[in-house]
C-alpha cells in the first residue's frame, strides 16, 4: 500500500470510529425525533402552565402562570424563553426580572435529552438555566432577578420526566420535588454509564441552597415527535 493510501485509510478508520462513538453516545442519552426518526423539520414550540413554584429552604417564589416559546436545535437539544407571570415571594414581595413588567420573570433555558440510571433507563429532559448573556448560569455568573429590593440568584439544572411511548405535538413535562428541595429524579446516566448528580441552586439573599422547581408545563410542537 502506498503512503498516500495508508494515510487515507487511517483517516477513514478514525472517522468511522468517531461516528460510531457519537452514535452510541446519542443512543445512550436519548433523542427526540419525528416519525421518520430524524430531527424535526418544523422545530418551533410554545408552552404554558398554571402555578409554578421555586422552592427553597428560605421560602418559595410562586408564579400564577407562565408562557414559553422555543425551538428544537437538534435531536438532543432545545432552548426556550419562559415568562413567569404574577410572580411573588410572600415576605419579599413582587418579583421582576430586568426589563420585564412588574411581576414577570423572564428566564432563558437550554434542554438536553438524558437517560435515567439503569435498570429503568427512561429518557429524561435536563433543563439548564442560562444567564442574561445566554451562557450557562454558574454561581459566579447566575441568572438574577429581584423580589422587592432583594436580588435572587439562580444557577444549575433540574430533570423532568418525559413520555417516550407516543408520537404527538402536545406534551406535558412535570417538575416534581423529592421533599428535600431537589427535583426528582435527581441524577442521570451519561454516555459513559456514569451517574451524574443534577442540582438547581438559588440564593434569596441568605446564601445558596438546593432548590426545586415544581409545576407542569404543557408544550405544543409544530411537528409531532417522540423520544427514543
Amino acid at each position: 500500500m502506498t503512503r498516500k493510501k495508508a494515510i487515507v485509510a487511517a483517516l477513514l478508520a478514525v472517522f468511522c470510529v468517531s461516528a460510531m462513538s457519537a452514535a452510541i453516545a446519542s443512543a445512550n442519552e436519548g433523542t427526540f425525533v419525528n416519525k421518520g426518526g430524524k430531527a424535526l423539520e418544523k422545530n418551533k414550540f410554545t408552552g404554558k402552565s398554571g402555578e409554578t413554584k421555586l422552592e427553597g429552604g428560605f421560602g418559595n417564589i410562586v408564579a400564577k402562570s407562565d408562557s414559553a416559546v422555543g425551538k428544537v436545535i437538534n435531536t438532543e437539544e432545545g432552548e426556550q424563553t419562559v415568562t413567569f407571570k404574577e410572580t411573588s415571594q410572600s415576605l419579599l414581595g413582587t418579583c421582576t426580572s430586568a426589563g420585564a413588567k412588574a411581576g414577570e420573570v423572564i428566564t432563558l433555558s437550554r434542554t438536553h435529552t438524558r437517560r435515567a440510571s439503569q435498570p429503568s433507563g427512561e429518557i429524561l429532559l435536563l433543563v439548564q438555566v442560562l444567564n442574561t448573556k445566554h451562557e450557562v448560569a454558574t454561581e459566579a455568573a447566575p441568572f438574577e432577578f429581584k423580589c422587592g429590593s432583594t436580588t435572587v440568584k439562580v444557577f444549575g439544572s433540574f430533570l423532568v420526566k418525559t413520555n417516550s411511548t407516543a408520537e404527538k405535538t402536545l406534551w406535558s413535562f412535570s417538575g416534581v420535588s423529592n421533599g428535600k428541595h431537589e427535583n426528582t429524579p435527581t441524577e442521570y446516566e451519561n454516555s459513559e454509564g456514569k451517574k451524574v448528580k443534577d442540582v438547581l441552586r438559588s440564593n434569596f439573599g441568605l446564601g445558596y441552597e438546593n432548590t426545586d422547581q415544581v409545576g407542569t408545563e404543557e408544550v405544543t410542537f409544530e411537528e409531532a415527535g417522540h423520544f427514543v
